[in-house]
């Protein structure tokens, strides 16, 4: 139960990373048709500059990477260079858990990898959502979760290869 609450819970924050920040101006209303999943990785394949992961261990790669860039972005105060890589880390994000799965991590290890991939999501989230308020955001503000939530992933990376 608690892992389907946490899938649910992931699915919501990954939409709202995703769907707030894929259209050329995230606060007007269009009466566009909802972009499809599978087109937004095609918008997102012309812009975002690293790929998409293969693997779980490349993920958590790209999960870092992206991380740095967010991180410097803010800590320059520009935060249209940050929204590009927020939106980015939360499709990564989207990948981890199937790439765990494939990788074969016990229940208990891949119930982990979720609980961190979720600290992620809300943190990015608060991150993204003071983005698309106008409002500054600070890394310092999420960087404990972010690196302990790294670190978590990161000590699957051997044995998710």
């Amino acid at each position: 139960m608690n892992q389907l609450r946490l899938g649910w819970l992931a699915l919501f924050a990954i939409s709202g990373l995703v769907t707030l920040g894929c259209s050329s101006s995230s606060m007007e209303s269009t009466n566009a048709p909802p972009v499809a999943a599978d087109d937004l990785e095609h918008i997102h394949d012309d812009h975002d500059g690293h790929g998409h992961p293969e693997n779980y261990a490349d993920a958590v790669t790209a999960l870092e990477s992206i991380s740095d860039e967010i991180r410097e972005s803010l800590a320059k105060g520009d935060m249209d260079a940050a929204d590009g890589p927020v939106h980015e880390i939360g499709h990564v994000l989207e990948d981890i858990g199937p790439f765990a799965k494939e990788a074969g991590l016990s229940e208990a290890d891949q119930t982990t990898v979720d609980e961190a991939v979720g600290k992620l999501l809300d943190a990015f989230g608060v991150v993204d959502k003071k983005i698309h308020a106008a409002e500054t955001a600070s890394y310092d503000d999420i960087a404990d979760v972010v690196s302990e939530s790294l670190g978590t992933l990161k000590k699957f990376s051997g044995s998710a290869e």
